[in-house]
């Protein structure tokens, strides 16, 4: 498409917003944001940033069809006149409102305070002259500007609050090591964290050599989630570089008590009418096939296992995109969704999916527990193509993302399994456009480092991360059900599935195949193989009686 530049004021601070959410330079007024590389995560980015702006709410389904900075122009016009309520500011005082998320978190660890599964573990490989004091300084900036760094828990006559400790500074743990050592001495430090004591950010440097270092960073989920992690190191990277960060105007306590009276509000209703009406009926239990028992899941130990897609595979997928109006996301959602029904033969079961929880301006760059869990509900027919489902799972995850600040705790309460060993979602897939952090400040280089052993909230997890248009993939699953040989086997599985579904779109579902040649085979062998020794004067009701007797 010929660039088109913006004509108009709005069209310019339009084209502004696009340019700082999708990370490229130019952006024309009729350009499409799906075709930019924009998808329905984003895209509430921009919706938050269009109501702060000009006092319009824009749904993400709207987003689709108004995808063009031209068009957006209009539909802001023909919607004017909507006030957006901020966040105010609470009062100073000894302890605080503690949002519907933290919660949870807490109600789990006076459950389980062992758990590590809640622990978000990152590390990063610094080249060059690393300079620890300075290191000090900045991470101290950060425990005075974000104060879920410095926040502590109590409980009061059986409500939990949380406390806002302004004298906390960064422990940073400085030891020397050797690189094979590395990943040991990081796993060794994810250990459980007393949420009523504890530092919930610890920082690890592990010198290597002179001008070689491991940074480590674990903070509880109870004060952070991915966005968190990621603010974390880019205000990190900016105040070590001399950079001055702006002013935040509201802070975590401010967000907990906004939230506590929206929950209270008409739309947060509606969001609640729309999940009880999705879980009216019976909730389906997916019942995969395990190498171990259920009953045997004794812990949250993880691992993830890596694997990619060729870039031919990448290719189809973003013309699919174009063809279908819809995003990568949604593409390799259904893709999965198929793969567990293949797994399964179950049409009907819950695939979690996350959301960010900054549906407010106000909260974008704020560090905290936002993030929420959207429990998508499909019932898939495997006598439908491909094409037909995947306008399904679009109005499926727009729909969701409509009602996504109704908190998944609250749903799980609702429908009386909080109690429960059960759990709504034990499945899960979520989806980055960043890939691995990668910078170079002050003559340093600073580079992610994937961590394989990790603990698993859920069953099975596939992470699908966008990077320099490759498509790379992470499994992570529960050790105590899976073995890595079976993830692996899994893996080479979904790649052929999705090769296949890109290239037969109208195929039936049922006809879609995910298995290797080798697996075909075997399968077809087994099956056909139906040769055996029939013991002479046996009936056919003799030989029943008789493996009754040896499998009753």
């Amino acid at each position: 498409m010929v660039y088109e530049e913006p004509e108009t004021e709005m069209q310019r601070k339009l084209a502004s917003v696009w340019s700082e959410v999708l990370h490229i330079e130019k952006v024309g007024k009729n350009d499409n944001f799906f075709q930019l590389g924009g998808h329905s995560l984003n895209a509430l980015d921009v919706q938050s940033r269009i109501e702060k702006i000009f006092g319009v709410k824009i749904s993400v389904r709207d987003m689709f069809k108004v995808n063009t900075i031209s068009l957006l122009e209009e539909y802001i016009n023909n919607h004017k006149g909507h006030i957006l309520e901020g966040i105010d500011c609470v009062d100073k005082k000894d302890y605080y409102e503690i949002s519907s998320a933290q919660r949870r978190l807490l109600m789990i660890n006076e459950l389980n305070p062992d758990d590590t599964s809640y622990i978000l573990s990152s590390a990063y490989k610094i080249h060059g002259n690393l300079n620890i004091e300075k290191v000090k300084d900045v991470f101290s900036i950060l425990y005075n500007r974000h104060e879920s760094l410095c926040t502590r828990f109590i409980k009061r006559e059986g409500e939990y609050y949380q406390v806002i400790d302004k004298n906390k500074r960064p422990c940073i743990n400085y030891q020397k090591c050797t690189l094979d050592e590395v990943d040991q001495r990081i796993q060794e430090t994810i250990i459980p964290m007393d949420l009523m004591k504890s530092d919930m950010l610890q920082i690890f440097i592990y010198e290597i050599s002179k001008n070689e270092f491991v940074m480590a960073i674990n903070m509880h989920h109870i004060i952070s989630d991915g966005v968190s992690v990621a603010i974390l190191l880019n205000e990190f990277v900016m105040l070590y570089d001399g950079k001055r960060l702006p002013d935040l105007k509201v802070t975590y306590k401010d967000y907990s008590a906004w939230q506590k009276k929206y929950l209270y509000s008409k739309k947060m209703k509606e969001q609640e009418n729309y999940w009880l009406d999705i879980y009216k009926d019976d909730i389906p239990v997916i019942n995969f096939p395990f190498d171990y028992p259920k009953e045997r899941k004794k812990s949250n130990n993880g691992a993830r296992y890596f694997f990619k897609v060729c870039n031919d595979i990448a290719k189809r997928l973003y013309s699919l995109c174009k063809e279908t109006e819809t995003t990568p996301f949604m593409i390799l959602f259904g893709t999965y969704c198929i793969f567990l029904q293949k797994y399964t033969s179950q049409d009907d079961f819950v695939v979690g999916i996350p959301s960010s929880g900054r549906t407010h301006d106000d909260i974008k760059n704020i560090i905290g527990m936002f993030i929420n869990v959207l429990p998508i509900r499909t019932k898939l027919d495997i006598n439908k193509s491909f094409r037909e489902y995947l306008a399904e799972i679009k109005n499926l995850t727009l729909e969701s993302m409509e009602n996504q600040d109704y908190p998944y705790e609250l749903l799980v309460n609702k429908l009386s399994i909080g109690g429960t060993d059960r759990q709504l979602v034990e499945i899960m897939f979520a989806m980055e456009n960043v890939g691995d952090f990668t910078v170079n400040i002050d003559s340093m280089e600073i580079v992610e480092i994937p961590i394989k052993e990790l603990a698993s909230k859920y069953d099975l997890s596939l992470y699908a991360i966008e990077k320099d248009n490759e498509i790379q993939f992470i499994f992570e699953y529960c050790k105590d059900l899976f073995d890595e040989e079976t993830i692996q086997r899994m893996s080479g599985n979904f790649v052929i599935l999705l090769d296949n579904i890109l290239d037969t779109i109208d195929e039936k579902i049922i006809n879609l195949n995910y298995l290797s040649a080798t697996e075909e085979s075997k399968l077809i062998n087994e099956f056909n193989n139906t040769k055996a020794e029939y013991p002479e004067g046996k009936t056919l009701v003799d030989l029943f009686e008789a493996q009754v007797e040896k499998t009753p």
